[in-house]
């Protein structure tokens, strides 16, 4: 059932992508799905760090 996850993650793991949490429902609705992004290090930190805030949001901000 993991399978395809794991390959993913590996996959894209050779090219220095990492999995995150997040709560995002289309991604955490189903524990097989995974998110995997690559941050460049040419990416503003501010940008950076504002992707890496945005993952996990709480239930009662939605819409935003």
């Amino acid at each position: 059932m993991y399978k395809y996850r794991e390959l993913i993650k590996h996959l894209f793991g050779t090219q220095d992508f990492r999995e995150y949490s997040t709560t995002e429902p289309n991604v955490s609705m189903e524990p097989t799905n995974v998110l995997v992004a690559r941050v460049g290090n040419r990416v503003d930190k501010h940008i950076a760090d504002q992707f890496l805030n945005r993952l996990i949001r709480s239930t009662a901000l939605t819409g935003m």
